[in-house]
């Protein structure tokens, strides 16, 4: 790893929790499907810096009607394929949706309970 692509390894770490950039996507990802990086980048068919610049990226909303267009552009950037960046964005948007609206039944059931149990 070379001085540049260990900068763009910093970058990408620092934000990583934030769900506006692909690093925050990609992090997902990567704990969702249990792979590492190295796997990742070779699922992906791209160099170490190719995956560091798609993760510096600003990731686009999966709703919005421009998405298929910005995914293009990050594609010509970076190197990475439209289905390998739409893949992991689709999936990692789907599952937080999923696990937000468990969250949310999970909680509901709680409050109810408690409800039944005062009023008993």
């Amino acid at each position: 790893m070379n001085s540049q692509e260990k900068l763009m390894r910093l970058a990408s770490s620092r934000i990583s929790k934030d769900d506006s950039f692909m690093s925050y996507f990609l992090g997902k990802y990567l704990a969702f499907e249990r792979i590492s990086e190295d796997q990742m980048i070779s699922e992906l068919n791209c160099s170490l810096a190719c995956y560091y610049k798609l993760a510096l990226c600003k990731a686009p909303n999966p709703t919005a009607n421009d998405f298929i267009q910005r995914i293009q552009r990050i594609s010509e950037k970076t190197g990475v394929s439209v289905f390998g960046i739409s893949k992991i964005i689709k999936r990692v948007y789907t599952i937080n949706k999923l696990s937000d609206a468990q969250s949310q039944s999970f909680l509901m059931a709680a409050r109810d309970k408690k409800k039944n149990e005062d009023n008993s």
